[in-house]
């Protein structure tokens, strides 16, 4: 006799937010303010300042916020392609299933004395390149793209810094475990605003407690470059 178990599948993953509205609570709260209309030394838009700036700190300090990209074509002799602005560094980059394989500037001189000017099937990428005389953010793949391989998607997999945070956009991508770190971000850098509220000691205090949290964080994510 076949028996038949039917279990129950696991509910899809889903996408964790950290709502930082409900987070001004903690602030205000320690700042002994009832709300926003309660803050004698700050404004709310300061608080969600303080909020945006822990934000990009954090995705340059560790890599917690990872987005795949494929806006980029490759494009025949043409071995240099724009990233996108909000990017902190290239984890990945993949074409046509393969993945490419990184390189810094001195390994493809040691392999080709000739590299920026070859032209074939790309096998490697370097970040970084032009961009260091134009001050954009570029990446180089090597070989240039051949004929045979134009047209091909450049997918990336990249750290990234994300949107901006204010009050019409308070949702941040990120696990609702670390949501105390922007609290004590926001609480370090409102104490150690220079005001009749200033408390150096205890904005001290909130920066290192949000230190240990970006050494943690980084035991768990990685860095971010």
């Amino acid at each position: 006799m076949l028996l038949l178990i039917f279990a129950p599948q696991p509910p899809a993953a889903q996408a964790e937010y950290i709502n930082l509205a409900s987070a001004l609570g903690d602030v205000y709260s320690a700042l002994n303010a009832a709300g926003p209309s309660d803050l004698v030394f700050w404004t709310e838009t300061e608080l969600y300042q303080y909020f945006d700036e822990a934000a990009e700190r954090l995705a340059r300090t560790v890599g917690c916020f990872v987005e795949r990209d494929t806006s980029l074509t490759t494009a025949v002799n043409t071995g240099t392609y724009g990233l996108p602005t909000d990017q902190v560094a290239v984890v990945q980059a993949d074409m046509g299933g393969q993945v490419l394989r990184p390189r810094n500037v001195h390994e493809l001189e040691a392999l080709d004395y000739s590299w920026p000017m070859t032209v074939g099937p790309p096998v490697a990428f370097v970040k970084d390149t032009a961009g260091m005389t134009s001050g954009s953010e570029q990446m180089t793949i090597y070989p240039a793209c051949d004929e045979a391989h134009e047209g091909l998607t450049i997918g990336l997999v990249l750290h990234v810094l994300p949107a901006t945070i204010s009050s019409s956009n308070a949702l941040l991508g990120a696990p609702t475990a670390i949501r105390e770190y922007f609290t004590f971000r926001a609480l370090e850098a409102a104490r150690g605003k220079q005001s009749k509220a200033e408390m150096p000691d205890v904005a001290n205090w909130f920066g290192q407690l949000a230190g240990y949290m970006e050494q943690v964080m980084s035991d768990l994510w990685g860095s971010a470059t």
